[in-house]
């Protein structure tokens, strides 16, 4: 089901140090490097810090496609 506004997922980041969570609607998996960078951008505001590590589900959408040679990069993996 759909909001309103079109969206059907959302994705959602802890910040670590602070323990906040963060959840932005999504209509499709590609948005996760825009909104990465949305919460890099709050959190380095808030707190005054750099993010250093990111730690996923090593989903497709941070880390690349897998082929039989080797994962494809993509630019969320090139981010940091």
């Amino acid at each position: 089901m759909k909001s309103v506004d079109g969206y059907d997922s959302f994705i959602t980041f802890t910040d670590d140090y602070s323990h906040f969570g963060y959840i932005y609607p999504i209509k499709e998996r590609a948005e996760a490097l825009d909104k990465f960078k949305i919460f890099n951008v709050e959190v380095e505001n808030h707190h005054n810090l750099n993010i250093k590590i990111v730690i996923s589900d090593r989903g497709a959408e941070y880390y690349g496609r897998r082929t039989p040679y080797d994962q494809v990069p993509r630019p969320f993996a090139k981010f940091l």
